[in-house]
């Protein structure tokens, strides 16, 4: 069985990403588990560190905001977690989605 942090039996995603270390500081001060990051999750964790070197920025916002939530709070963690970090910056989010569909941003 997994443990309460969620680690998998296989190495995971972030494991070898710079921002690691804050993520384990997530994971260490709240609910999250490393299984909460997604695949998306991931991907605009990335894309945040490439542009600008924000990834661990956008932890600590993510750490701040789940600091004190309970899993019982939370219907979908993963779903909550990447919600969180598109609200750190919305623009960075539409720049990277406007990117994946080959496309420019709109202004707005």
């Amino acid at each position: 069985m997994a443990s309460n942090k969620g680690a998998a039996s296989e190495p995971h995603k972030l494991t070898q990403k710079k921002y690691k270390a804050a993520v384990d500081d997530v994971l260490a001060t709240t609910k999250v588990r490393l299984t909460d990051f997604d695949q998306k999750a991931v991907h605009l964790l990335d894309y945040l560190q490439r542009n600008g070197g924000r990834a661990s920025e956008a932890l600590r916002f993510l750490k701040q905001t789940a600091s004190g939530v309970e899993r019982t709070e939370i219907l979908n963690w993963r779903a909550y977690v990447y919600t969180l970090l598109r609200k750190f910056d919305e623009k960075a989010y539409k720049e990277m989605k406007a990117q994946s569909e080959g496309r420019t941003p709109t202004a707005g």
